[in-house]
């Protein structure tokens, strides 16, 4: 097998399968950080081995940058003829009876807090009974955590709950963002707490316990710009957690009133442990975003993640 570099050396006969693959998940990954957890390694033992490959191709293959690597265009040759002989060598085995050896297609997926506990495990179960499932690695964070993240190649996709402010942080012409669907949120507490009003005004409100996430949180943005266009002084919680699954929980135990999407709610509504306080005016709807890199190499992957993720909303919200 031989590889096709402009002004090839005779050292190039001495590159390694393992350099090729070195070479293909730094391009696949975006960054250092991102391949060297991919190939379990160090990210300065990952630097040597692509310094290693350079100097036996004789070109710099990568480009470097703050937000991560990109191939130059003798590295773009490199990775058409360095997969061929990937893919060639997976052949060889399949031949010969051996398994494949191709590496297992893996997605890095950022994802808000409050859709990774309740909607990820249906999405996934969508994606893995249509078809071979890929690798997923979840990162839980915030819309701006997870943007840098996006962008500096760490994250293929992200899938996260924002204010139009707050979306801001993904305005980027390497990104495609795509808005999903707008989710209704809802002011939820136990029976003896919500008591038996068809419908209050905020002013009622302002006195009632709160279970509230820290204040750069989308969710009790909402809650303050909701006393706030009622010309009320927003509350101040009596619990201030960042978990969702725990404010649900502790409201449910009669702590306290807590905002959340009616889907996270919707079995204790169910069951009937929750209730919906109505609110004139409603609080204000969230929507939800799924952003991916417009060079990721993974895109069938990131297009079935992104589609299951949708499935899994619509049923939610039915």
């Amino acid at each position: 097998m031989s590889l096709t570099i402009p002004a090839p050396g005779p050292r190039l006969s001495r590159l390694r399968f393992n350099q090729l693959e070195l070479v293909c998940v730094l391009a696949e990954s975006g960054s250092m950080h991102a391949a060297s957890g991919r190939l379990h390694l160090c990210t300065p033992a990952l630097s040597k081995g692509l310094r290693e490959v350079e100097r036996l191709v004789g070109q710099r293959l990568f480009e470097r940058s703050a937000r991560g690597v990109s191939a130059t265009e003798a590295g773009e040759r490199f990775l058409r003829e360095a997969r061929a002989v990937l893919n060639q060598l997976a052949r060889l085995g399949e031949s010969i009876g051996q398994k494949p050896g191709r590496r297992q297609a893996t997605l890095s997926l950022g994802a808000a807090a409050s859709l990774a506990w309740c909607l990820l495990p249906g999405a996934l179960a969508r994606l893995q009974q249509s078809g071979p499932m890929p690798r997923i690695r979840v990162a839980e964070g915030q819309v701006l955590h997870l943007g840098q993240k996006l962008l500096a190649g760490e994250l293929d996709a992200v899938v996260t709950v924002a204010t139009p402010e707050s979306i801001l942080e993904l305005d980027d012409p390497a990104l495609i963002v795509e808005q999903m669907v707008r989710v209704d949120n809802v002011i939820v507490g136990a029976p003896q707490v919500t008591g038996t009003r068809r419908q209050v005004g905020m002013q009622s409100l302002r006195e009632r316990p709160w279970l509230l996430p820290p204040p750069s949180f989308v969710q009790r943005l909402i809650v303050q710009q909701a006393f706030l266009e009622a010309g009320e002084r927003p509350p101040e919680p009596v619990v201030e957690c960042v978990s969702m699954p725990t404010m649900l929980r502790l409201a449910q135990a009669g702590l306290g009133l807590t905002a959340v999407p009616r889907y996270a709610a919707a079995p204790m509504l169910r069951a009937r442990s929750l209730r919906v306080v109505r609110t004139a005016p409603p609080i204000a709807s969230v929507a939800i975003h799924f952003a991916y890199r417009r060079t990721a190499p993974n895109l069938s992957i990131v297009h079935a993640v992104r589609d299951a993720l949708y499935a899994q909303l619509r049923e939610a919200e039915a």
